[in-house]
């Protein structure tokens, strides 16, 4: 199901081009896909209080020098957007670990209300938040599916292609 906008809010779909701007200009084609899930996409959003949560699936680990760059371009992004500083989620992990997430403890680098840019292991307990995706999520960078974890659930997503019209993998 395609759709023209990821969700029905013209403000946000505006932050998520800013944010997949930045992380592309950051990452370029390490960024594989990004996902949006949480509040959003299952339709408990607050406007005034809720946050953004995203998992941006890269083709390796982030660098030291891509860490320092995607955390000033957050710092950034929450200067410049106030009402979202500190709601704003986004889980940059390897393709290798979303496979794995199930078996393996991996290292991500993670922003989070509460928390700054950081390094982090994402152990089993980040599962509850890839089931999250799993069941509902909205694909704002692809390839598809398949990059996901086996999880059941993942038929359900929705496809939002943002300024990338070509052929999903």
């Amino acid at each position: 199901m395609m759709q023209t906008d990821p969700t029905p809010y013209a403000e946000i779909n505006q932050l998520l081009e800013l944010l997949l701007w930045g992380i592309q200009k950051v990452l370029s084609e390490k960024l594989v896909g990004l996902y949006l899930y949480g509040s959003l996409v299952t339709g408990d959003f607050d406007n005034g209080s809720s946050d953004i949560d995203l998992i941006a699936a890269l083709s390796s680990d982030i660098d030291d020098r891509e860490f320092n760059h995607l955390q000033k371009m957050h710092n950034d992004f929450a200067n410049k957007h106030k009402q979202w500083d500190d709601r704003i989620e986004v889980c940059y992990i390897s393709v290798a670990a979303l496979r794995t997430v199930k078996s393996h403890t991996s290292i991500v680098a993670n922003i989070s209300p509460g928390e700054p840019f950081h390094i982090k292991e994402a152990r089993k307990d980040w599962l509850i938040s890839a089931y999250g995706v799993g069941s509902v999520c909205i694909i704002i960078k692809p390839p598809v599916i398949s990059l996901l974890p086996d999880l059941p659930g993942f038929d359900d997503t929705m496809e939002w292609n943002l300024g990338n019209p070509g052929p999903l993998l």
